[in-house]
């Protein structure tokens, strides 16, 4: 039985963005979303480097060629992806968390977004995309209803 063509899968699982942050995105970077254009009918988005704590739905990883400042590429979201990480905070083992951190193009240990089901070469490792759902801590005092404090 022959398979279908890769060519079919590949098309559909990528999405075009311009890079608008001011530098090169490196490949397999990850990469935020910070607004939207629409060119000839299609929505493209326009990505800069991680400005917060994790990822949520607001990033995808960059394909595997760097884009330059104000240049096209293609990012995922969804399936095994391929990104780097940042070496000095070990090498990440399957079924960790690793995620986006401000000012970074790469995946930090302990931090929201992607869990990590094989890895690869040093600084490449093989994500899915599971966002944090929830948040597990401790109170340093008692904090009244709807009021704010440490944890």
């Amino acid at each position: 039985m022959d398979r279908e063509p890769v060519g079919q899968f590949f098309d559909g699982m990528w999405e075009t963005f311009q890079n608008n942050a001011g530098e090169e995105i490196p490949a397999h970077a990850v990469v935020r979303i910070s607004s939207t254009v629409t060119q000839d009918g299609r929505v493209i988005y326009q990505m800069a480097k991680p400005n917060t704590y994790g990822a949520y739905w607001a990033h995808r990883i960059n394909g595997p060629t760097a884009v330059s400042s104000g240049g096209y590429g293609i990012c995922r979201l969804n399936g095994l992806l391929a990104a780097s990480y940042d070496t000095a905070d070990g090498t990440p083992a399957i079924g960790e968390i690793w995620g986006p951190r401000n000012g970074s193009w790469k995946l930090k240990k302990d931090t929201p977004g992607f869990r990590v089901v094989s890895t690869g070469a040093s600084g490449m490792v093989f994500v899915v995309h599971q966002p944090q759902q929830t948040v597990v801590g401790k109170t340093d005092a008692a904090h009244n209803k709807a009021t704010t404090g440490t944890i």
